[in-house]
């Protein structure tokens, strides 16, 4: 089996065998070229363009603004409109998102305030 560069720009290598069948590689020789994926890309807006709103809806009507993100997941997800393709990278970035707003509520606590409530959240959670 032999093996020579194809003609093209994509960087592609050939492989020939004894009987002369060519075969193309598929893979790039350069993998830092970035891909789009154009699935996770249509569901990130789709969720941010349907999530503000429906945030800003709960808070306008007097619900929390996470009520309103929770109606636009059952909303896009396989229960409702079933419109979201890319699940898997969806629930990652979620929980992204849970870490980040667990941070930030992280951010509003101070040690003072977490030692007022020392001995009551102890009996509660026993």
């Amino acid at each position: 089996i032999t093996k020579r560069e194809v003609e093209d720009d994509l960087g592609l290598s050939m492989l020939i065998d004894s009987q002369n069948n060519q075969y193309i590689l598929t893979k790039p020789r350069d993998s830092t070229i970035p891909r789009a994926d154009h699935h996770f890309i249509k569901d990130i807006v789709t969720i941010g363009m349907l999530s503000l709103p429906c945030g800003w809806l709960c808070t306008a009507i007097g619900l929390p603004t996470m009520f309103g993100y929770i109606i636009c997941g059952v909303l896009l997800g396989p229960s409702g409109l079933n419109s979201i393709k890319s699940i898997v990278q969806v629930e990652t970035l979620g929980e992204f998102g849970v870490f980040f707003t667990l941070f930030l509520v992280g951010l509003e606590f101070s040690p003072e305030k977490l030692r007022k409530v020392r001995t009551s959240s102890t009996y509660y959670c026993l």
